[in-house]
């Protein structure tokens, strides 16, 4: 079973779309689908920060982060609350050594995590991602990403950029025509970061299926 952090939709975002007055939270179905394509069991994880990481971690074998409302809802919820959770549960989860997925704008629960000594460079390609997002192709150097994604997988925009030199606990997995990194593998614990958001591409693309697939391989059973 693998736990997917959902997102909080504020009262207003819900209203304009018909659920009333309410606060709400919302799990990314391409990331629900993809982890069931790859043979695990989705657990929505609700955005709630009084929750702490470890009660979920005893229930989960590992970990999906995709802040869709950080990186393109209107009407989101992003607070220092939610955030702490986030890192909260990656923190906890990696203590675990249960492996983590982290996609797009949750490399910034990711790094901490990693307890790297210093953080890499860090830039935004844009707020939120158009409508429809442009694509770009990757070159993937590390030999198992490019089992799972191919070698020059077609993305949908990536969106926080992040530039080397990386922290020393962090390898690069997939470069982008401009030398930045937008795929990320831990040296000392199971975790990949994606700056693209796979759940957006079609079912059967290698560049959705492959990171879900990757995080199945860490999951010990049949």
């Amino acid at each position: 079973m693998v736990g997917v952090l959902g997102s909080r939709l504020g009262a207003g975002a819900a209203a304009d779309m018909g659920y009333g007055w309410r606060e709400l939270d919302a799990h990314a179905i391409g990331c629900m689908e993809a982890v069931f394509a790859a043979g695990m069991v989705p657990l929505g994880i609700p955005s709630l920060p009084e929750m702490a990481g470890g009660r979920w971690c005893d229930l989960v074998d590992g970990l999906v982060v995709s802040p869709a409302w950080r990186c393109q809802a209107t009407g989101g919820r992003d607070d220092d609350g939610v955030a702490d959770l986030e890192l909260s549960l990656v923190r906890e989860a990696l203590g675990r050594r249960l492996p983590v997925l982290a996609i797009c704008w949750a490399v910034r629960a990711l790094d901490p995590a990693l307890a790297s000594p210093e953080g890499a460079e860090v830039t935004a390609a844009g707020e939120g991602l158009p409508s429809p997002a442009p694509a770009c192709e990757l070159e993937v150097g590390d030999p198992e990403l490019r089992d799972l994604l191919g070698p020059k997988p077609v993305v949908v925009a990536p969106h926080p950029r992040l530039h080397p030199p990386l922290p020393p606990a962090w390898r690069a997995g997939a470069r982008g025509v401009d030398g930045s990194v937008e795929a990320v593998i831990g040296l000392t614990c199971p975790a990949l970061w994606v700056g693209w958001h796979p759940e957006l591409l079609p079912p059967g693309d290698p560049a959705r299926e492959g990171p879900f697939r990757w995080l199945r391989r860490r999951i010990p059973g049949p």
